[in-house]
């Protein structure tokens, strides 16, 4: 901090007033978000220019205030909040105790949550003190009040809360196809998009702490923009989930046995705990393998139902390689007496090899000979 340039100052300040929860008393929250604990996100999709793995800021920008200017254009902004409204809310006098009520604030309103403010007497410094209330009287809004970028919870009326997840398959799959969450509008494909970037962001917040930036980019063919909201999406995301539960249940077992000495009869749920690193680092895996196989899935039903089934059935080849892999590095570090070792890792592996061909992850005729011999 001693040494910070201006512009480090003012991304902090900026970095503060719109996206800092509640600290303790007199240090309260932004209005955007469900709760003093909870996160302001953002789920937007954004062009994909080819200069690099992230977005490029400037056509993202444009992209965005153009969908912004043509909603506002169509009457079609959302929430309490009235076009015209107040706007730039830290140019406010800020009376103790006074509260701006979101009914006279502009959708598009930029917030200040904390009484701060910058000074360049001798070098660029910051002056604070708290406050006994919010300056938005939004609590009852639960931090619906027309983001852009924000999912709103359908059945409850509230915003994301992130909490100590992440944007893994399975939350994007519940935000962007399953119909539990209004879809923000500047996540929603324009008739004219090609290749984009899906980006999804936002600090994972507790009570009183951070569980750190959390930010998953996921490139987006534009040949499936034009399914992005359908049933056959959300069809085709939930039976690869359901894939990876499978395989992922035959990975635990199979090793909560080699943590039993190989023996069924003796598998407890304390045994299935020496699975769980295993199991995470699958699951992780299948997270990268997910979403451009679920492109291919869809591409391919396109095609047939016999296109679909060989771009399903690559899916579940590399969630079997997956799973072998996990386990094979897994195996040393499952704890088992030294003189069942050679019995249970030889009665673990024929398992695993067993339940994947009846979970309906067969391998090639090759690999099948080669773990039989293996066995």
């Amino acid at each position: 901090m001693q040494a910070a340039r201006p512009e480090d100052w003012l991304f902090a300040l900026v970095s503060l007033q719109t996206m800092e929860g509640y600290n303790g008393a007199g240090n309260h929250g932004i209005a955007r978000m469900n709760g003093g604990s909870s996160s302001r996100v953002m789920l937007s999709l954004a062009p994909q220019t080819g200069r690099g793995l992230g977005p490029d800021p400037a056509s993202w920008w444009r992209r965005d205030l153009e969908i912004l200017l043509e909603r506002r254009s169509q009457g079609r902004e959302s929430g309490p909040c009235r076009p015209g409204g107040l706007a730039l809310l830290w140019t406010l006098p800020w009376p103790e105790g006074a509260q701006l009520d979101p009914q006279d604030l502009d959708p598009w309103f930029i917030e200040v949550c904390r009484r701060v403010r910058l000074t360049a007497e001798g070098g660029v410094q910051a002056e604070r003190a708290t406050s006994k209330a919010a300056r938005v009287d939004a609590k009852a809004f639960k931090g619906v009040l027309g983001d852009p970028w924000a999912p709103v919870d359908r059945r409850r009326g509230t915003s994301l809360t992130l909490s100590e997840g992440r944007f893994d398959y399975r939350r994007l799959h519940a935000l962007l196809f399953t119909g539990d969450w209004q879809r923000p509008p500047c996540a929603a494909p324009r008739p004219d998009e090609g290749d984009s970037l899906l980006v999804a962001e936002a600090f994972s917040r507790g009570n009183s702490k951070t569980f750190g930036f959390q930010s998953r980019i996921v490139p987006v063919p534009g040949g499936v923009l034009r399914d992005f909201w359908g049933t056959p999406m959300e069809k085709l995301s939930k039976d690869q989930i359901e894939m990876i539960a499978d395989c992922d249940k035959v990975l635990r077992s199979a090793l909560a046995l080699m943590a039993a000495s190989g023996i069924w009869d003796n598998v407890k749920k304390e045994h299935y705990a020496h699975a769980r690193p295993a199991s995470a680092a699958f699951d992780r895996r299948a997270d990268a393998l997910f979403f451009p196989a679920l492109w291919e899935a869809v591409a391919a039903s396109r095609k047939g139902t016999a296109a679909l089934k060989a771009a399903q059935a690559r899916f579940k080849a590399q969630l079997r390689a997956a799973a072998i892999a996990e386990f094979e590095a897994a195996l040393p570090t499952i704890p088992c007496a030294a003189i069942f070792r050679p019995r249970a890792e030889a009665r673990a592996r024929r398992a695993l090899f067993g339940e994947l061909r009846k979970a309906g992850f067969a391998a090639p005729e090759r690999a099948e000979e080669e773990e039989a011999a293996h066995v």
